[in-house]
């Protein structure tokens, strides 16, 4: 995708842009580019006891670029972020997952994060933009991928509670859906 995705909480007209933030007891839950995720009190300050200073932030090498796209909170009130990794030569899914209060959790997948590639030709770009956790626990990111020179594809990975690839939803966790209904082949 071209075009940056936000999600943005004005305080003085409570209007959303972007994608509408998820709300968690006592705070409003936003996904903001560069990968992080805000925790807003209702009088629409940040909350301080959330992360650093109201922010959660995705822990990544120098040079990598991220985004974020989407917000979910699990049943036991960790914080999942979606988004997209860049590394230069290729783009992929990422998921961060923190605790309650806003710190990384690395139980999630042994490092706190987990990085989905795709990888089905062209630039490699895979780009994450929505995100759920099911009844059970399991997360479900949802996406686009890049399938050549001009085609792009919907792309749905699903992880365990710990962060691995669920190797029950389509053997390696991962499927892609085309249309390809003619023209450039982009399906989103």
């Amino acid at each position: 995708m071209n075009r940056k995705r936000f999600t943005c909480w004005h305080p003085s007209r409570r209007t959303f842009r972007g994608r509408k933030p998820l709300s968690a007891p006592g705070r409003t839950l936003t996904a903001c580019e560069p990968l992080e995720s805000r925790a807003c009190l209702a009088a629409g300050g940040l909350d301080g006891s959330f992360g650093i200073a109201g922010k959660a932030l995705g822990a990544f090498n120098a040079g990598w670029k991220e985004a974020a796209a989407a917000t979910a909170v699990d049943s036991q009130g960790r914080v999942l972020v979606a988004g997209t990794v860049d590394f230069g030569m290729s783009k992929e899914f990422a998921i961060f997952r923190f605790l309650p209060d806003g710190t990384p959790d690395n139980s999630f997948a042994g490092a706190g994060h987990k990085y989905v590639s795709f990888n089905l030709g062209g630039t490699n770009d895979d780009s994450a933009v929505a995100i759920a956790v099911d009844d059970v626990g399991r997360i479900v990111v949802a996406g686009t991928v890049t399938t050549g020179a001009h085609g792009k594809d919907i792309a749905v990975c699903r992880l365990t509670a710990n962060g691995l690839l669920d190797q029950t939803f389509d053997a390696d966790g991962k499927v892609t859906v085309g249309f390809d209904l003619g023209g450039t082949n982009d399906d989103t």
